[in-house]
């Protein structure tokens, strides 16, 4: 159906909405296959590798050591201090000339103050093997993270080298590494190890104290039962300083609905961060710990949404009862699921970035998986996309 552009406004409106009812499956489609096509830069394409300069023109391997990239170098060093693997932990620094012993010295002390207040999560580090372009900073360095010892702050920095065995790689920059010393110096014992008696400090199962498993108890159990009496108390008040029956049903109704999503999120943050800054915990117990946790706080997140929406919709649902207006009644319930299967995307694919999968990739492939559904459905998403407008039509009339 054409279109005339000719006509006056009044008159093309009307043309124009008949045209996007006729033409809506095929802007699905298009839009589909726009959201598809960033996967062309996800594939890999066939190209010919340019020979590496130098005397040597055969190709270079990956590194074993996964120093390829910024997250890998983090990795890999706390992985090999973590087993106490100093002679690979020193790979991972730029310490070109530095004798053997002096070397492993550094790298069990950076060890030691990364275990006390490193706490930037590995999905946040860049996985790329350039890196991320930072302010103030060269191309080839990037920060990942700081530490700060009693007010003594470093910046983590790590340089870009060139490799004559495995091309660049990252290593932790010797700039970062002449501070390690002056701010080893500088820690003292954690609040545990002064305040909890040598016999719970001694036991330990599963290279983890029974001071720092009573810490870890107490900090789910007291955050806890906090929340659930101030929750409680909350709720009191609001019953008898609000008169209006309809109101106290309503604030009621609310309080159910969100109470324990909250107390839950709540007890998570605070137990996130006492695991995070003050147990003294090794960073690779620390970092799956981080990645577990964060999960938790998105389904917790998931929880009070999919709570404050089932109770908001109710609302408005019987509130359309009244009108008998059935039309408004089907829009609000298609709007409802639709974006409740938005909010369990959403949770999904941050959950699958905490776990350092590339949601590009994936984005990618949902967007090619739409453009097959909708070329092999189109009688199914035509039919859908005209119950919406006729519903649309009749509740804005």
């Amino acid at each position: 159906m054409l279109v005339d552009f000719s006509r006056a406004p009044l008159i093309f409106v009307p043309q124009l909405c008949e045209w996007l009812r006729h033409r809506a499956l095929d802007a699905v489609v298009l839009f589909l296959f726009a959201m598809a096509l960033p996967a062309a830069a996800q594939f890999p394409s066939v190209t010919t590798k340019s020979p590496a300069p130098g005397p040597a023109t055969q190709e270079q391997v990956s590194d074993p050591l996964g120093r390829s990239t910024p997250r890998g170098t983090i990795r890999g060093f706390v992985k090999a201090a973590d087993r106490n693997d100093f002679v690979t932990a020193v790979q991972y620094l730029q310490v070109p000339g530095k004798p053997k012993r002096e070397a492993e010295t550094l790298a069990r002390d950076l060890k030691e103050l990364m275990n006390r207040d490193f706490s930037r999560p590995l999905a946040l580090i860049s996985d790329s093997p350039e890196g991320e372009v930072q302010d103030a900073l060269p191309l080839d360095h990037e920060r990942v993270g700081s530490l700060n010892i009693n007010d003594n702050k470093i910046d983590v920095v790590l340089v870009r080298v060139a490799d004559p065995h495995f091309g660049r790689i990252w290593l932790i920059s010797s700039d970062t590494l002449s501070k390690v010393p002056e701010l080893f110096k500088t820690m003292q014992e954690s609040w545990i190890d002064r305040f909890m008696p040598d016999l719970l400090l001694d036991r330990s199962i599963f290279s983890i104290s029974l001071a720092q498993y009573i810490v870890w108890f107490a900090s789910i159990a007291l955050p806890l039962l906090f929340l659930s009496f101030v929750s409680r108390v909350t709720l009191v008040v609001l019953r008898r300083t609000i008169d209006n029956k309809h109101r106290r049903t309503l604030v009621e109704s609310w309080y159910n609905a969100v109470r324990w999503p909250i107390v839950f999120m709540l007890t998570a943050i605070v137990h996130l961060l006492v695991m995070m800054y003050s147990l003294g915990l090794s960073l690779t117990f620390r970092m799956i710990y981080g990645r577990f946790m964060l999960v938790l706080l998105i389904i917790g997140m998931v929880w009070l949404l999919s709570r404050t929406m089932t109770l908001s919709f109710e609302r408005v649902r019987a509130a359309m009862q009244h009108t008998g207006d059935t039309g408004k009644q089907s829009l609000i319930l298609l709007a409802e699921r639709l974006l409740r299967v938005v909010i369990i995307l959403v949770a999904i694919f941050s959950i699958l970035t905490i776990f350092g999968v590339d949601t590009k990739t994936a984005l990618a492939g949902v967007g090619i998986g739409g453009v097959a559904i909708a070329l092999g459905a189109q009688k199914t998403v035509e039919n859908l996309l005209g119950g919406i407008f006729l519903l649309t039509d009749k509740a804005s009339q």
